[in-house]
């Protein structure tokens, strides 16, 4: 059994070469950020 951030999970969930996937999860990550501070700002 395994305990994985969801960082980790992404990971392991998306099949692109090492570099594109990092792509895909900083910015997956910079938008729920995103979404959060504009639910925080309401």
């Amino acid at each position: 059994m395994y305990e994985l951030t969801e960082t980790e999970c992404l990971y392991v969930a998306t099949k692109f070469n090492d570099e594109a996937r990092a792509r895909l999860i900083l910015r997956w990550e910079e938008l729920e950020q995103q979404a959060q501070q504009q639910l925080a700002a309401y």
